[in-house]
């Protein structure tokens, strides 16, 4: 069982599956099992008030009266009869990870070129004057080429890996956004989970990752994989023969 909201002010969708709720928002998922939902009240419609099982209060601004007390009545058909005292302990949201020694020790490596290379840039300035405009410009390109190889590993990588080890659902066209269209598929847990991407059809196989069912892909041919890291690291590879001309150019 799937359910999609729209909120006020900003796209959020509520999803409903067979074993929680997700309340989709920009800052990511919030996760609500179905067995700590106590009540689901509509005292200020169109807000929505989910009571949980300790007697935290979730309250969720609506957009519309009749879509929110639609959602409610579904909502409290799909509740368990055996319910979780464990409350908002069960409740999973997104939070900031701390940063850590490796992530901090990636920031100094990434501050350290960033301002070896402002430097340079500098010095380009005072040394050769309007020259240094080919110094910004070739930094662009240079930062532009190893996005363009970033993209391109991390789309193999997760093809390898979710061709291996993933696990392939049927996913329910849900609507669209401006991104794509959405689709709407339960993980073996029955969290619901949102993919988009631009196919269209009713029912879509999506493969996601056990681990995070929020990494996932629809099937593609390892032909096509192959062929668009290719073009991008063909790409990356101008973008770095260009970025080196237009920045290391006036040394040779």
């Amino acid at each position: 069982m799937r359910f999609v909201h729209t909120f006020r002010g900003r796209r959020r969708h509520l999803m409903l599956g067979t074993g929680a709720l997700v309340i989709s928002s920009e800052k990511g998922p919030t996760t609500i099992p179905l067995s700590v939902i106590e009540e689901v009240r509509t005292p200020d419609l169109p807000d929505l008030d989910i009571m949980l099982t300790d007697g935290e209060v979730h309250r969720i601004d609506g957009l519309h009266p009749e879509m929110t007390s639609a959602f409610a009545v579904t909502l409290t058909d799909a509740l368990p009869e055996q319910r979780d005292p464990a409350g908002s302990a069960l409740v999973t949201a997104p939070v900031s990870a701390p940063f850590g020694p490796a992530q901090w020790r990636a920031l100094a490596a990434i501050g350290a070129v960033v301002s070896a290379y402002v430097g340079y840039a500098i010095w380009a300035g005072i040394a050769h004057g309007p020259r240094v405009v080919g110094v910004i410009a070739g930094g662009v390109a240079l930062l532009i080429g190893l996005s363009l190889c970033f993209v391109a590993t991390d789309d193999v990588r997760k093809y390898r890996y979710l061709t291996r080890y993933g696990t392939t659902v049927d996913a329910e066209l849900g609507g669209r956004t401006k991104t794509g269209l959405m689709y709407y598929f339960n993980d073996t847990a029955g969290v619901p989970h949102l993919y988009v991407c631009s196919r269209d059809t009713a029912i879509l196989s999506v493969t996601y990752d056990p681990k995070d069912p929020n990494r996932a892909m629809h099937p593609t041919w390892v032909v096509t994989v192959i062929t668009k890291a290719a073009l991008l690291l063909i790409t990356a590879v101008l973008f770095f023969a260009l970025g080196a001309w237009g920045a290391f150019g006036l040394l040779w």
